[in-house]
């Protein structure tokens, strides 16, 4: 296999991924995009709150993408924006109690859900596969950070 096929095959894998994610997630008004905004706030922003262009940064995304998400998760409650307090054109987004008690609620049935999703694959092949996905993940920021550096960031 080429590596333009891998390329090919993980767009694919991806897009299945967010497909199922969302038809899982839709009967709690959620998207797999939505979840992905929420789980990057808990997992990269534990000590800080942190702003729409913190958010964009880690993602690799546009500010019109995350405000958008952000925008539809605080009208569904389960984040809320504030201003800065020491800079006010700052806004900070929070997570929110019922984004908290609606995880505690869902969480087993929502691993159930992921882990079904690699049911077929052995516990060798998902520590292989995680370690390919780091390896790979690490390569690519080193590449935005050079484009960044150049200055041919999208």
């Amino acid at each position: 296999m080429s590596v333009a096929e891998l390329f090919i095959k993980l767009q694919i894998l991806a897009h299945r991924l967010q497909y199922l994610g969302d038809l899982e997630l839709k009967k709690d008004g959620l998207t797999t995009k939505q979840t992905l905004i929420i789980i990057t706030i808990a997992k990269f922003f534990t000590k800080t709150a942190p702003s729409i262009n913190d958010i964009c940064k880690v993602m690799y995304t546009s500010h019109q993408n995350v405000k958008k998400l952000v925008d539809q998760l605080v009208r569904k409650g389960f984040l809320k924006i504030a201003r800065d307090q020491k800079d006010k054109r700052i806004i900070r987004v929070y997570t929110t109690l019922k984004n908290d008690e609606f995880w505690e609620k869902q969480q087993k049935n929502h691993d159930k859900f992921i882990e079904s999703l690699f049911s077929n694959l052995e516990v060798e092949d998902i520590e292989k596969f995680n370690q390919l996905s780091d390896n790979s993940l690490s390569h690519l920021d080193t590449i935005v950070y050079l484009n960044k550096k150049k200055g041919t960031d999208l």
